[in-house]
């Protein structure tokens, strides 16, 4: 029986299989961030619908009668993406060709771990997820302009989280502009990232996805993303020319500590 990636189908060779699937893995790798710092489940395979929210729904129940209720479950969101790329760059790849044009792969995988990242930091209602910074029950706090003063504001967030009973380590997750102000300041003597890292106790991450950052604890047990089918490369058709193929993933996200985090936001420019 074929499965639903339907790879069998493909005119696509193993040796070429195997370096579409490395060239992926190795985009994802370095571009999913929120799997760096929330706690990881599965994956549980295509039949994984929903994960088990362990609580269940009474019904109003009238005098007499058989009480029940609903259990509560989380669904997982199915995402797919097309790509579209040349039988000749393909057959390359078996040739042994390191510079075949595969772009469109490498388009998609950044755009697969963007959609991802998006849904566990910001959330994605449609698929009823409630991100990390919606869900925060902290006051936010404001980003600063110069590199030498996020020492201090990561400071009062992490004692926010300290006072809260949320322990370490810490991560400091930011957007790429408010990174790149804080690893590119060497500062007055002690370099503020290396300020901050001593602060977390943990590391400083990136993700464009963000605008400003989050400041969450990785103790483990407050975030829970559940993966079905972890992301895989399926075959969707071809013609002389050109070969369909689709990346595709099922997930969800669940906040199990809304006060594991303090959002930073972005300082609006006057």
């Amino acid at each position: 029986m074929p499965s639903i990636l339907r790879r069998e189908f493909a005119p696509i060779s193993d040796e070429a299989w195997t370096e579409l699937d490395a060239q992926a893995a190795g985009i994802l790798r370095r571009m999913l961030t929120a799997r760096k710092i929330v706690d990881f489940s599965g994956p549980h395979g295509w039949q994984f619908a929903a994960a088990n929210a362990g609580r269940l729904n009474l019904a109003k129940r009238k005098s007499g009668g058989v009480g029940w209720g609903v259990r509560e479950v989380q669904p997982v969101v199915e995402m797919r993406l097309p790509i579209s790329l040349q039988q000749m760059e393909l057959d390359n790849l078996t040739r042994g060709a390191g510079d075949a044009d595969v772009d469109a792969l490498e388009q998609a995988a950044g755009e697969a771990a963007r959609f991802e990242d998006d849904a566990v930091f910001n959330g994605f209602n449609q698929g009823n997820i409630s991100g990390i910074r919606k869900a925060s029950t902290h006051k936010a706090m404001t980003l600063p302009a110069k590199a030498e003063d996020y020492p201090k504001t990561v400071a009062d967030a992490v004692k926010t989280l300290t006072l809260a009973g949320i322990e370490g380590p810490y991560a400091l997750v930011l957007s790429p502009d408010a990174y790149f102000t804080l690893t590119g300041s060497a500062g007055r003597g002690y370099p503020p990232r290396k300020a901050v890292q001593d602060v977390l106790g943990g590391d400083v991450l990136m993700t464009p996805v963000l605008t400003g950052g989050v400041v969450v604890s990785t103790r483990g047990g407050d975030y829970e993303l559940a993966v079905g089918k972890d992301f895989s490369l399926g075959y969707a058709g071809h013609d002389s020319d050109a070969v369909e193929l689709f990346l595709t993933e099922s997930f969800t996200f669940r906040v199990l500590e809304p006060a594991a985090a303090v959002v930073l936001n972005k300082r609006s420019s006057r």
